[in-house]
């Protein structure tokens, strides 16, 4: 049941935030996503959020390719400022899959810190949130 309520919470959090319609990948192209990615983009391939933007499938292929994210990490989107949204090929041994990592302060893709895909999402949503009180409080 736990499963069927993240799919739910994600489906309403993409509804409600994505800036175009949502696109499914084809399921051929799922397969080639670790399992913890599977779901974001079995609702959608490439979606523009308003605090980011997650790539489409061939995109993470493309961007995943290099360093610091081969082996062992996909890149799967971005915000705007040059932070990249990325997913461990294997969670980790908590069942954590998903960090950020900023090529301005970091050279190497630290531990996981997120088990889902939606705690990923949400945390930025809150960045993104507070930054714009931030500018409107100045």
């Amino acid at each position: 049941m736990e499963e069927q309520e993240f799919l739910v919470d994600l489906k309403a959090f993409l509804e409600e935030l994505a800036e175009d319609d949502l696109v499914p990948a084809k399921a051929e192209e799922l397969q080639s996503l670790p399992k913890a990615l599977q779901a974001l983009y079995a609702l959608g391939n490439g979606i523009s959020l308003p605090f980011g933007y997650l790539y489409t499938i061939a995109q993470i292929q493309e961007h995943s390719k290099t360093e610091p994210f081969s082996p062992n990490w996909l890149v799967f989107g971005q915000d705007p400022y040059g932070v990249f949204w990325v997913c461990a090929k294997e969670p980790d041994a908590e069942g954590f899959s998903f960090t950020t990592w900023d090529h301005d302060f970091e050279t190497e893709v630290s531990e996981p810190i997120f088990e889902t895909v939606l705690e990923l999402l949400d945390d930025l949503e809150d960045d993104y949130l507070e930054f714009l009180e931030e500018e409107n409080n100045t």
